[in-house]
């Protein structure tokens, strides 16, 4: 059986995962040894922590693609995790800050990041949710009245992440969660309704903040209103909100079309703070060249449509769901990330996936290819099975 299931393991987002990883483990030494010298005095230090979540992450994703997938329509079963992560959520705050956040617990070989957990949770919890309640959605008021409590899990959830200060997940969480309502099968007009007004209220919220958060009591002079300041006025702000955006315009600007040239990054010497981890697509540009990075966003996009086609194909609405979920969750991470890297959107804290340094995206994003790849097995298990019968 397990044979059976490896040659049933797709390859279309096999082969694209591996080379993201590939390159990760390339770029995360680059991007980092200059850093790691002065700090640890030893440039190897980040990548092989990389090396081992890299490790630790396709052991994670065959696990997940191999196991039974019963466990995962298991109420108890996200219950207890849904305890776990909010008991998570609630340790960081005891944790001492990093780079004036508390957002990781360590331990030891890594630093735990309960909020990945929870970007993972949600998509796994409403496919439950969504897919209990499937024969509702024709009852759009009746389905609406039965979302409640578990939008306001979510609502609590973001809010405690939102606190520590992240606002990346919280945007992500909303966005994720909102988006597999709207394709639950409720009717198509209330569908595009809905989606309208979710899209109105993201750009107007947006708007709202970029030209009149000055106005806004208790937003003015926060850490989020420095982050609106940075884009906004990013050169004007160099030394201060604005730092980390101008030396990301530097590096690509440095890099153009073909790049410098491996581990030739001025940037990453002491310029571009979080040069390994959110900012690592500005050192692959500096050093690969635009090339590589159009070359990156191809790879996820191949990932990302292929699991929508998994989804897609996938007879049970629980998977289907799963997929889109997931599909979104990376879908929002790569635009947050690419947004911030080039001053479209503030800069959220998002990483990007597979590509960014860090033990708990990189898990986490592993873990959901396992799935999407446990998913289109099983897919090709039963379409095998009725051949045979036939």
């Amino acid at each position: 059986m397990i044979r059976q299931k490896l040659a049933y393991l797709d390859k279309w987002l096999l082969v694209p995962y591996i080379i993201l990883l590939t390159l990760s483990i390339i770029m995360v030494y680059s991007a980092s040894s200059y850093m790691a010298v002065a700090n640890e005095g030893n440039p190897y230090d980040f990548l092989r922590k990389q090396v081992l979540f890299v490790i630790l992450g396709i052991i994670l994703m065959f696990i997940s693609a191999m196991m039974n997938t019963k466990y995962w329509q298991d109420m108890r079963l996200i219950k207890i995790a849904a305890g776990v992560i909010f008991i998570l959520l609630v340790v960081v705050f005891f944790m001492a800050p990093i780079n004036g956040a508390r957002r990781w617990i360590p331990l030891g070989f890594m630093n735990l990041q309960p909020a990945e957990l929870a970007k993972l949770f949600t998509v796994w919890y409403f496919s439950y949710i969504l897919s209990q309640k499937e024969h509702k959605t024709s009852e759009f008021k009746e389905f609406a009245q039965s979302m409640i409590a578990p939008t306001a899990l979510l609502v609590v959830m973001a809010f405690i992440i939102w606190l520590q200060p992240d606002t990346g997940t919280p945007i992500t969480i909303a966005i994720v969660s909102y988006t597999m309502v709207v394709m639950s099968g409720i009717p198509l007009k209330k569908g595009f309704i809905m989606g309208a007004i979710g899209t109105g209220l993201i750009l107007s919220a947006y708007n709202i903040l970029y030209f009149f958060g000055h106005y806004i009591p208790g937003f003015s002079g926060s850490y989020g209103h420095g982050r609106f300041l940075a884009v906004r006025y990013p050169f004007k702000l160099m030394q201060s909100e604005g730092l980390q955006l101008v030396n990301s315009y530097q590096a690509l600007a440095n890099g153009g079309l073909t790049g410098v040239g491996i581990s030739a990054s001025i940037q990453k010497t002491g310029y571009l703070p979080e040069a390994h981890t959110d900012f690592i697509l500005s050192i692959i540009g500096e050093e690969l060249g635009l090339v590589t990075i159009i070359g990156i966003i191809l790879c996820m996009m191949v990932i990302i449509s292929r699991i929508y086609i998994i989804g897609i194909r996938s007879h049970e609405s629980f998977y289907y769901f799963m997929c889109m979920g997931i599909g979104m969750l990376f879908f929002i991470q790569v635009c947050l990330n690419l947004g911030a890297v080039s001053g479209v959107l503030p800069i959220t804290g998002v990483p990007f996936p597979f590509l960014s340094y860090g033990g708990s995206s990189l898990l986490m994003s592993s873990l959901s290819i396992g799935m999407v790849l446990n998913i289109r097995i099983r897919y090709r298990l039963s379409q095998h099975s009725q051949e045979g019968a036939a």
